[in-house]
């Protein structure tokens, strides 16, 4: 698609109304300043609850370059679905050679100076309670500025203890620091210009194959054991007045403790998760509790394994006859699975789209990483150890 240029004050053209707040739906579907026919190169990235932000260049004598400023919108296609998204400009660079080079963020990174004020726990609650106090956005109860952004999920989530017991942005408490909401109840993040949505399962299984041979160009796979998701042990405790009360040493029942040569071990602190207990509470009902709290969140987070990421590059296959059966790829969305096969990395797995990099000017994916990887634990160590 042809990017368009838009006032900083630009909104989409609906206006939606709830009870106590307001917001705006839908694309930018007017010329606004104009459109930048001339663009030499223009991408989105997006990682999966990550980055979401465009880069373009365009020739230094291109007819809007007055408007290339700092918070100019462009409004450009982020994905085959995701069209028609507003990126507010944040760097501008003009080169020697003629050229001039724009960084520009989502607009949903106005969120990082949106302030939300510290809320209190109203017991095990779900994101109901949560993003109510998201929408409050007219509202001084909970904001110092309110803003135009709607909130919503998709898909369902087990209630969790939610809370905020300090000042952060809305885009801190959506993601990016422990507690967060993504970090609490999990899901994937999806944006929509001034429309955010935690979804369950964001992605789906459409049967997508990268293939070597056949649509594949480029493939790297990267192996990192530098997480905290590739410990396999977890060491629960609970802080009551000046004293620290421990549950058991809780190992993942999956088979990787025998992966390396020593436990790899964390601590986590469930002191939060367990404030609502009696002030007469026994360590024993405790430490019963904290094993519960534990295991559940070990299976959740903990893998054993360290985290495999492939980046891949394929060819624009909607533009061939002869793989026409392999064109969905070039349907692919953040959060979906596809299926890899590479013989000469070793690699047959279903995985996560977790990051893609699309080209707006020729309405086609450059790359594609692919992580998370869903496969049986004695082929994930086969490949762990053949990469060492």
């Amino acid at each position: 698609m042809i990017p368009r240029l838009f006032p900083n004050n630009a909104k989409p053209v609906t206006k939606e109304t709830g009870t106590g707040y307001t917001w705006y739906s839908g694309g930018f579907q007017t010329l606004g300043y104009g459109s930048v026919p001339d663009a030499i190169e223009g991408y989105v990235d997006e990682e999966r609850n990550g980055g979401f932000t465009l880069t373009m260049t365009v020739p230094a004598e291109t007819a809007y370059i007055n408007k290339l400023n700092i918070g100019t919108l462009i409004v450009a296609d982020a994905s085959p679905q995701q069209k028609n998204q507003a990126f507010e400009i944040a760097k501008v660079t003009k080169t020697l050679n003629g050229r001039v080079q724009v960084y520009a963020e989502h607009i949903t990174y106005r969120l990082l100076y949106s302030i939300l004020r510290p809320f209190p726990s109203a017991g095990v609650q779900g994101l109901n309670y949560v993003f109510g106090r998201l929408r409050t956005n007219k509202s001084t109860d909970y904001y110092i500025e309110g803003n135009d952004f709607y909130f919503d999920w998709t898909g369902g989530f087990q209630p969790y203890y939610s809370y905020l017991t300090e000042f952060c942005s809305v885009k801190q408490f959506l993601q990016g620091r422990e507690g967060s909401v993504v970090d609490t109840f999990g899901g994937c993040l999806k944006y929509d210009n001034f429309t955010v949505y935690l979804c369950a399962n964001r992605g789906t299984d459409n049967g997508v194959k990268i293939l070597y041979g056949k649509n594949l160009t480029d493939a790297s796979a990267e192996y990192n054991n530098q997480t905290e998701s590739t410990a396999s042990t977890i060491l629960p405790y609970y802080k009551k007045d000046d004293r620290y009360i421990t549950g058991t040493l809780i190992e993942l029942q999956n088979g990787t403790t025998s992966l390396y040569a020593y436990k790899r071990a964390i601590c986590k602190d469930f002191s939060s998760e367990l404030s609502n207990l009696p002030q007469d509470a026994t360590d024993a009902t405790i430490t019963e509790k904290l094993n519960t709290k534990a295991r559940a969140w070990a299976n959740a987070h903990l893998r054993g394994v360290p985290d495999v990421n492939l980046k891949t590059s394929f060819i624009p296959l909607h533009q061939t006859v002869e793989y026409a059966d392999l064109a969905n790829i070039e349907s692919v969305e953040i959060d979906d699975t596809v299926h890899v096969h590479i013989p000469t990395l070793d690699i047959d797995v279903d995985a996560k789209v977790i990051k893609t990099r699309y080209n707006f000017l020729q309405d086609r994916y450059d790359s594609v990483e692919v992580g998370n990887f869903r496969t049986s634990i004695n082929q994930a160590i086969r490949s762990v150890k053949g990469a060492y």
